[in-house]
């Protein structure tokens, strides 16, 4: 790795302490975010970490100073996770430890185009802050949270952009200006030619996504869609059982609510009424007439309840009716969030489900979420390493075990195609572009619906995080979506990312809503992640070009050193 020769060559900002810049970095950061507020801070915020690309101090120096920077970052802003449970403090300094490797990796990257290959920094900063964001967003199940793009959020005109190629765009359009500003003025206090170019294409950039971003709001075309009711209950989840609120007074909430919802004049009578994710507190059963007492007894052997046979099979007619009866009795269409058992002959799957109850009591269409939890839905390579169940707050048979849904569905009905997307799924882009882009017969969906259980987090900053994060991707798909949310925030989102009414958190009630249906369609959605990849095999590409450049140096160097040692212990010969 190679720093600059020439001291006079260094920008003022890269010659402060290495540990200095990185925490610079972190605390602006933090506060570009709604948990302080000051979003205009996100154009600035790496300017001191991007500086380090020219830094003359040690690399071993400025790698570790980065990961302190970088996990200053991450420790506050998840520390929304402990609120479910004190036992999730472990798994919330593991988690911030392992987020906090991207900075050196990004840092080092930085040196090795800026140093080596002589890269402008204005070019290698948002190739390599895209490539690193991209990696944590898609590998390791993925956490595409906190991302430089989510800062403006509500800049509408900004966030237009994200249409054309999703969140990491506009990632970029941000590390440029970072970038640029790290060496805005000379040694003498004015700017050269040079940085006046650099400061001008930066400019350029951002008054070009602020103009193209005006051009979409001032061409959207909304039309008036169905009136959806969101039910938002207000139940704080624990991993204290002791501490969770009873099923009959959970089902009675959401039954007063929903009357609630429906009994207003005509005109304001909702067309679909949603309930929040796994809010009904039973499940909802899959169990065939054709499967015998000796394999539903084997499939649901060392289940918590205990039941026999013939007691699963009355306690799932049971359950499923009472859904079937309340639909019928309000003559409109639910959606109700439970986990559902599919009985199988091989064994009993358990989903995190959305499933539609019409008015005829039928519940034929259903999606299964698709993206779950690491250590919240289900204990990744527990089976072969065990150990993993001490980072998370389940013990015995309380270990999650939900299985992963097989492929997208969508609901239809009274001439509309709706796409569910349960939980975090909707921060995930990769899960929702599945869900608008991969329907049988390319007609994408009229409308997204998230169904969210928030209350494990009740209180905090998630609530409005999850909120705004949700609202890139109805910018990036052009489609509007509607939040029935445990403990909030449930809300109406329309196509240009503005959300148009919303519940107050931490409170239960009713959101009842025509939705803003959107004709637009997004080059996003056609082509997906394209900038990301691309960032990525760049950054690869020019990593792997260092390593071999630097094993050829020193060999070269060790061919150079060799005559000299000879020449020294024996004559030349002849």
């Amino acid at each position: 790795m190679t720093t600059p020769s020439d001291a006079s060559s260094v920008p003022p900002l890269a010659r402060f302490n290495p540990l200095a810049l990185a925490l610079g970095s972190s605390a602006l950061f933090v506060a570009s975010f709604p948990l302080v507020g000051a979003d205009h801070l996100a154009w600035v915020a790496l300017t001191p970490l991007f500086a380090l690309a020219h830094s003359p101090a040690r690399l071993r120096l400025i790698l570790p100073a980065a990961y302190v920077g970088g996990l200053a970052f991450w420790l506050p802003m998840i520390y929304w996770v402990n609120a479910a449970d004190p036992s999730v403090l472990p798994g919330w300094l593991l988690m911030a430890a392992v987020l906090a490797f991207s900075w050196p990796v990004a840092v080092a990257l930085l040196r090795l185009l800026v140093g080596r290959f002589g890269w402008p920094l204005m070019l290698a900063a948002p190739l390599v802050w895209v490539a690193v964001e991209h990696v944590r967003a898609y590998e390791f199940t993925g956490f595409p949270w906190y991302n430089l793009a989510h800062t403006q959020a509500d800049r509408l005109c900004l966030i237009q952009s994200c249409d054309l190629a999703g969140t990491l765009g506009l990632t970029a359009i941000l590390a440029v200006v970072n970038a640029a500003l790290v060496d805005p003025l000379g040694l003498g206090g004015w700017p050269d030619r040079a940085r006046l170019r650099r400061l001008g294409i930066a400019a350029l950039l951002v008054a070009a996504t602020v103009v193209y971003g005006m051009i979409r709001l001032d061409h959207d075309s909304f039309r008036p869609g169905p009136r959806v009711a969101l039910i938002q209950t207000d139940f704080p989840q624990r991993f204290n059982s002791s501490q969770t609120r009873d099923p009959e007074e959970s089902v009675e909430i959401l039954l007063r609510l929903t009357r609630r919802a429906l009994d207003l004049e005509p005109d304001k009578r909702p067309n679909l009424v949603v309930w929040p994710e796994t809010s009904y507190p039973y499940i909802v059963g899959e169990l065939p007439d054709n499967l015998s007492d000796e394999r539903l007894a084997a499939i649901t052997q060392g289940h918590a309840s205990g039941q026999t046979p013939s007691e699963w099979r009355a306690s799932v007619r049971q359950l499923n009716g009472f859904l079937q009866e309340t639909a019928r009795a309000f003559q409109t269409p639910l959606i109700v969030g439970a986990t559902r058992y599919r009985f199988r002959p091989e064994r009993l799957d358990k989903y995190n489900s959305a499933i539609l109850f019409e008015p005829d009591g039928s519940f034929n269409q259903v999606y299964d979420k698709l993206h779950l939890v690491p250590f919240g839905e289900y204990v990744p390579l527990i089976e072969s390493m065990p150990f993993l169940v001490a980072l998370t707050p389940y013990r015995g048979t309380l270990i999650p075990s939900l299985q992963f849904g097989s492929c997208p569905q969508w609901f239809e009905w009274n001439g509309l195609r709706m796409a569910a997307a349960i939980c975090f799924e909707d921060t995930v882009p990769q899960v929702v572009r599945r869900l608008v882009h991969e329907t049988p017969d390319q007609k994408p969906p009229d409308l997204l619906i998230n169904l969210s259980n928030d209350g494990w987090f009740r209180g905090t900053q998630e609530q409005g995080d999850h909120l705004n994060f949700a609202r890139f991707r109805c910018v990036e798909h052009r489609l509007p979506m509607v939040r029935a949310v445990n403990t909030g925030i449930s809300a109406v989102i329309d196509g240009d990312g503005r959300i148009v009414a919303q519940l107050e958190p931490a409170t239960s009630g009713v959101l009842s809503q025509v939705v803003p249906l959107d004709d637009r369609r997004s080059l996003y959605t056609l082509t997906g992640e394209w900038l990301g990849p691309l960032a990525v095999t760049l950054s690869l590409g020019a990593a792997l070009v260092g390593w071999v450049g630097a094993i050829r140096d020193r060999r070269r160097l060790g061919r150079s050193a060799k005559p000299v040692e000879e020449s020294t212990n024996s004559p030349p010969t002849l």
